[in-house]
């Protein structure tokens, strides 16, 4: 078990998420499961819709939220190895990392955990829950294929809205987006997993890009979303090997100002100067592994590939020694650090 535990106090210090009674919990993973069943956690989650996503899947999508005993179901095996569709999900090494050494020359950093620092939530709120992790690498760095699978892609970016007034949040005085971006979907046959990879600066042309479309509050993705058997025969997807280049490292999506990224009309990704387009954000890449409900379309049980499940100070990299969890996701090198794609 690990001793994290730190987690939601700090977010609570920090945004005002009034949690009680759980410094008897040694664990992040118990903390978690504490928090997720007191009402006041649990209406905040379902307010974006993330437990009824799939996330976890034994709490109903209601505020009366029963217990998850320890001595039943350690937090390990419900979050790292869970039971979707009557079927256990293994914690199976089968990913890289989404980019190769020989084109990283600078140390990557990861800039977010599968929680959201506490810093990062002050600026556009919403769910502590991140879902995944963020590489932080130059601008441009290509990114790869982390294993072998179909590819497809399309574009989201939306307003952030105040979540009282449902006005359009300002940072440093001017407006700011919130979203994937470009973004590179892929479905690993040999898992049946999913992974996404977002806030590309521009996709490879091998990968078919399905234009978003314009709602009132931003853009959304399309053709994006299929089911496993369509992946195959799909027009609008691709197969391609581990290490195969599918798009580049940038920002998209977390536009920061009235500028718009994405022009209507275009039929693939906009290439825009980053010297001229700012975001609120730096440079990275969002890397997210997780399961889709077939009979609801429903994305969810997203699991972090290095089985932390924390902030991203607690993540190993070529310059912080921290430790990998149990089973991780990832081929682990000689160097106890996630092999990158070409190695």
């Amino acid at each position: 078990m690990y001793k994290i535990g730190h987690v939601f106090s700090r977010i609570d210090h920090t945004v005002s998420y009034s949690f009680i009674s759980y410094s008897s919990y040694s664990s992040y993973g118990e903390r978690l499961l504490y928090c997720m069943n007191s009402n006041k956690f649990a209406g905040m989650f379902l307010s974006v819709s993330f437990l009824s996503m799939g996330l976890f899947p034994f709490f109903p999508a209601k505020n009366n939220l029963p217990t998850v005993h320890q001595s039943q179901l350690s937090w390990h095996e419900v979050l790292h190895t869970p039971i979707v569709n009557g079927k256990k999900i293994e914690a199976t090494a089968y990913l890289t990392l989404p980019f190769r050494r020989s084109d990283v020359k600078v140390p990557y950093n990861i800039y977010q955990g599968f929680i959201y620092s506490a810093d990062e939530l002050k600026i556009h709120g919403g769910n502590p829950v991140h879902g995944g992790i963020d590489y932080h690498l130059p601008y441009g760095t290509p990114i790869v294929a982390p294993a072998d699978g179909y590819a497809t892609s399309s574009y989201l970016s939306t307003w952030v809205k105040d979540e009282e007034t449902r006005q359009t949040k300002l940072y440093q005085g001017k407006p700011i987006r919130y979203g994937f971006g470009y973004f590179v979907r892929m479905y690993i046959p040999s898992t049946d997993r999913y992974l996404d990879i977002a806030h590309m600066s521009d996709v490879d042309s091998a990968v078919p890009f399905s234009p978003p479309e314009k709602k009132e509050d931003g853009w959304y993705p399309t053709k994006y979303d299929m089911k496993t058997d369509e992946w195959k025969s799909s027009p609008n997807a691709v197969f391609v090997k581990k290490g195969s280049i599918i798009g580049a490292v940038g920002y998209s999506g977390l536009g920061w100002g009235t500028e718009e990224e994405w022009h209507e009309g275009a039929t693939r990704p906009v290439v825009t100067d980053p010297t001229v387009f700012k975001s609120w954000d730096k440079p990275h890449i969002h890397f997210e592994e997780f399961s889709i409900d077939q009979e609801k379309g429903i994305k969810g049980w997203q699991r972090d590939p290095y089985a932390i499940y924390d902030t991203y100070d607690y993540y190993p990299t070529p310059t912080r020694h921290t430790t990998m969890g149990k089973d991780p996701l990832f081929y682990v090198g000689t160097d106890a650090l996630p092999k990158y794609a070409d190695d």
